[in-house]
């Protein structure tokens, strides 16, 4: 994004922000990660320049760092009090991450969308405001899924990487996050949902994903499901490749590295248990 020669330009910590002519915050995001104390500090800033008042507010997060967990949240408190909308900019891999996560946060209170460029930012901004209605971008429509995903991992961010990826790939399928596999076993033992596919990670403390899948197996109820089990691992050896599938699961993945990736995986992955005939399961 351009800065102005003819507008004040603020700097913060985090950011380089200004108002433009048409009323619109501008925001370009600097490389450093963002903690909820400088969070605080930043939208203290905007509100001192907006006097109280909300706007729209495109950002570029092209540089953007990490933004911790207090700082999401922080983000999701406050945003709905400042903005009417916003549209992220994000030109990396990393960015775009980053983007999803705020997308997520601030939807459907404050509609938000992730464009690759500036100028279609923009005029989604302006249809915003000139029309005044509440675009939220639609989330996944029209491949519905009949029963609960759930994903097993330690690492919350892969929630949002496949909530991405998902979203991407139009998936409209309800899922269901752990980061301790303990407590998804004790979800599948005692649930009545219908599981459409388990995702589980393998290298995760206290319990790994083989012990996962071992405990799974060894509960007769459980094991008579014959619920879809699939290793999601960055792992690509041969050893636990060979492991996962003594262990009697239905697949293994090595994790993607991009959305592009990831959707075109899950597409694969959806396809065949949508047309896999199951016991169990009702007809998707």
């Amino acid at each position: 994004m351009n800065k102005p020669n003819d507008i004040e330009i603020f700097e913060n910590p985090l950011a380089t922000y200004w108002l433009d002519k048409d009323g619109i915050l501008n925001m370009v995001a600097k490389p450093t990660i963002r903690t909820a104390e400088s969070s605080r500090s930043f939208f203290q800033d905007i509100k001192k320049l907006l006097g109280g008042k909300k706007v729209y507010c495109i950002s570029d997060f092209t540089s953007v760092k990490e933004i911790t967990e207090e700082a999401r949240d922080y983000y999701k408190n406050e945003g709905p009090a400042l903005f009417n909308a916003v549209a992220i900019i994000s030109q990396s891999e990393f960015s775009r991450m980053v983007a999803m996560v705020l997308s997520l946060l601030f939807n459907p209170a404050v509609p938000t969308k992730v464009f690759s460029n500036e100028p279609e930012a923009r005029a989604w901004l302006k249809e915003l405001r000139a029309t005044g209605e509440t675009i939220i971008p639609p989330s996944a429509a029209g491949r519905k899924i009949k029963g609960k995903l759930v994903l097993v991992d330690d690492d919350p961010s892969e929630e949002i990487f496949l909530k991405f990826a998902l979203e991407k790939g139009k998936w409209n399928v309800d899922l269901k996050f752990f980061s301790d596999p303990k407590k998804a076993l004790e979800y599948l033992k005692e649930t009545d949902d219908e599981i459409f596919l388990v995702i589980s990670d393998i290298n995760m403390p206290g319990m790994n994903g083989f012990d996962f899948k071992k405990e799974i197996d060894a509960n007769r109820e459980l094991s008579k499901k014959a619920i879809p089990f699939i290793f999601a691992s960055n792992s690509a050896s041969q050893k636990d490749i060979a492991l996962a599938y003594d262990n009697r699961v239905h697949g293994y993945f090595q994790k993607p590295v991009g959305i592009d990736e990831a959707t075109n995986m899950l597409d694969k992955i959806f396809n065949y248990w949508l047309i896999c005939r199951h016991p169990y399961k009702q007809n998707y």
